[in-house]
């Protein structure tokens, strides 16, 4: 899904002066390989809760891309460090979102970026999965899909400016705001 994403991600990128990057929920470090394919001299650093996820993302080899492993909730990076924080395809996947955006907002240097992806789906859908679908099969029932309202919500109460919300491909969104 992340690839569907990137055009997007490059846009709001090339309009941006970008030294450093962080992606959170990093994955396999696709993301960051398509960056770096992009542009040799942005700084990339990547974050992700699994090791497994974390050895993948290193064996690839991105050149100079620091990886760790790290919680998106306690991010483990110094206050205004980065001028961009990308959160792609994990939203729905943190127990607390919101500590994840005020993470985000902690990290961003001032005028920084904070891009979030992932999926959508109508209200009447996003119940369903919410309420029946995902319980049935999360233990802790940390599985969620968001709606532009709530995630309008999350920038807001971490003091996010200029937030955009754009949906795409019918059920995928990509939102920012500016710290």
């Amino acid at each position: 899904m992340k690839k569907t994403f990137y055009p997007v991600i490059r846009k709001i990128l090339k309009k941006r002066n970008v030294e450093n990057l962080l992606d959170i929920g990093c994955g396999t470090g696709e993301l960051l390989q398509q960056i770096r394919e992009d542009n040799q001299s942005i700084i990339l650093y990547g974050t992700d809760i699994s090791s497994k996820m974390v050895k993948l993302a290193k064996s690839k080899n991105i050149n100079s891309a620091q990886i760790i492993e790290g919680d998106a909730e306690k991010l483990p990076y110094e206050k205004k460090q980065f001028d961009v924080v990308l959160c792609v395809s994990g939203i729905n996947y943190y127990e607390q979102p919101e500590k994840v955006f005020a993470e985000a907002y902690r990290v961003l240097k001032k005028g920084g970026i904070f891009i979030v992806c992932d999926r959508y789906e109508k209200a009447f859908v996003r119940v369903i999965f919410n309420r029946i679908i995902f319980p049935f099969f999360s233990k802790n029932g940390e599985i969620k899909i968001y709606g532009e309202r709530w995630i309008r919500i999350f920038f807001a109460a971490n003091r996010f400016r200029k937030v955009h919300w754009r949906q795409m491909h019918g059920n995928r969104f990509v939102a920012y705001g500016i710290k």
